[in-house]
């Protein structure tokens, strides 16, 4: 069973820093980026990760006939949204080489269906679609103006630069379906992270993304110089799958307010789970 266990080092890993703002007080999951206790590390460009297509196919370790055995499950099903979690290997529009989260929902319920934000395909966990018109517009509009709440866990058997802090950092298309961490801040990613030191060599992180840019944690995590363990595209060590999963989301709509959680139990993630915060 892995469990917390104190880090022996805090020796940091080599990487382009732009600026870093020491941690005054542990950093809670509202804590303004903006606050100068707040630990910040805004990163540089870093060269291009080669890649081969097959390692991008990888990323979902799984054909399309075995992502379709594992079958979405509903979690809320509210008049004008599901709250749906996803199996990995799975997309969330339809795509031919993988099952489609929509095109299930729209084969299961016989309904229209409206995508509001997106996973990657191999990741796990909590996605919202919206079911009407007015909860497309609504919700589309809530995760325009950051008032949809997302947490994310991961894995790595890396030792991160910081143990916990901001991310922050314009991104740009690389090469090959990536993309990387730039030196400016114009419309940057901007990540919340805490770390936990587990057994066996592995680090559970917890993740706050405030923005939504593609593949954003993914390549915070491979900036800090832990990569997600199984994100063979970000240079991750191989594992059975990509270890990143969508925990929480919470949200208002129409003057209620909704929050849902839904703990991987699945390969190493299993494993951590005991130890999770609630």
């Amino acid at each position: 069973m892995l469990g917390p266990k104190t880090d022996p080092t805090n020796a940091p890993l080599a990487l382009d820093i732009v600026s870093v703002e020491p941690v005054a007080t542990p950093i809670g999951p509202n804590t303004d980026p903006s606050e100068p206790d707040a630990e910040s590390i805004e990163l540089g460009a870093e060269p291009g990760i080669e890649s081969s297509p097959l390692d991008v196919e990888l990323d979902s370790k799984l054909s399309r006939a075995q992502a379709a055995e594992l079958k979405p499950t509903i979690v809320a099903d509210q008049p004008d949204f599901w709250v749906v979690n996803k199996p990995i290997g799975w997309t969330v529009q339809r795509d031919e080489q993988a099952p489609s989260v929509l095109q299930w929902l729209e084969e299961t319920y016989g309904a229209k269906v409206y995508p509001v934000h997106r996973l990657d395909k191999p990741t796990s966990g909590l996605l919202l679609v919206a079911k009407t018109t007015v909860g497309n517009r609504a919700l589309s509009q809530a995760f325009a103006q950051r008032g949809i709440e997302k947490t994310y866990l991961a894995l790595s058997d890396k030792k991160p630069l910081k143990k916990q802090g901001w991310v922050k950092g314009d991104m740009a298309v690389s090469r090959r379906s990536q993309w990387k961490l730039l030196r400016t801040v114009a419309n940057p990613a901007i990540t919340q992270f805490t770390s936990t030191l587990l057994e066996n060599g592995l680090r559970g992180f917890i993740l706050h993304p405030k923005t939504g840019k593609t593949h954003q944690l993914r390549v915070a995590l491979k900036s800090l110089g832990c990569p997600i363990l199984g994100d063979s595209l970000y240079a991750g060590t191989a594992s059975d799958r990509v270890y990143l999963h969508a925990w929480k989301i919470a949200f208002e709509f129409q003057d209620s307010q909704y929050q849902y959680q839904v703990d991987p139990t699945d390969g190493l993630f299993g494993a951590w789970q005991p130890a999770l915060p609630g």
